[in-house]
């Protein structure tokens, strides 16, 4: 066997400034008809690089393997969706995000049941999280199904990375709130529900999950930078 392999966890969680520079530095490219095509493809490219840099700590034992194997097949489902926006209608695109989101609660039980959890795991999946979020508001608001502003749902997250990056908090403090797997849950139901369901009942549900997200964040804000 060899040497356990130790996981730096700053260096695992640094790889997320650069994924939130990249991220909020193309998106102003939406406004051209290739511009989305691109971003998705350099954000493949930075997974890409992510996991051949870290090769030796995802794969490294066959439950990692297989773990980490389910979150980067979620990925690609993610990615192929922001990918067909264009292609397809809203049903399959709705289905291929809602098959995302199962595979978050599979590759979490085949962690658990093959002994495959690691802190580059749970980043993995933190990760792929968001840009479900982020592809998930993108689709709502290219099929014209919600506003711009719902893009704002899946940038905020990328912003308070940037923010922590550049001015790092005096202070560390337990930010694990009890809902917010909860919301990430409702999230993954009903956004992609938001791309078949319009009218006030569609954009009430953007309102929501808008809002909620908001809140969650300004308030890990205000517990980091707050007095």
């Amino acid at each position: 066997m060899g040497k356990p392999v130790k996981e730096d966890t700053m260096a695992i969680r640094s790889w997320a400034t650069p994924l939130a520079w990249l991220i909020l530095g193309m998106s102003p490219l939406f406004i051209y008809s290739w511009g989305s095509d691109l971003l998705f493809v350099s954000i493949g490219v930075y997974f890409g690089i992510l996991l051949y840099k870290t090769s030796h700590i995802w794969a490294k034992t066959r439950g990692r393997l297989w773990t980490n194997s389910i979150t980067i097949f979620r990925v690609i489902l993610i990615l192929g969706a922001g990918l067909s926006w264009n292609h397809f209608p809203a049903v399959p695109l709705a289905v291929l995000l809602w098959c995302a989101a199962i595979l978050d609660g599979v590759d979490g039980w085949v962690a658990r049941k093959m002994k495959g959890e690691t802190i580059f795991g749970g980043f993995f999946d933190e990760e792929s999280d968001a840009l479900f979020v982020f592809v998930a508001c993108f689709l709502i608001w290219k099929t014209e199904m919600g506003g711009w502003w719902i893009l704002t749902a899946g940038w905020i997250r990328y912003v308070v990375i940037l923010v922590k990056h550049n001015y790092p908090p005096a202070k560390e403090v337990a930010l694990r709130m009890p809902w917010a797997r909860t919301l990430a849950g409702l999230s993954f139901v009903f956004l992609p529900l938001c791309l078949i369901i319009g009218g006030p009942v569609g954009l009430g549900i953007q309102w929501v999950i808008l809002c909620s997200i908001l809140y969650s964040f300004t308030r890990e804000l205000i517990l980091l930078y707050g007095p």
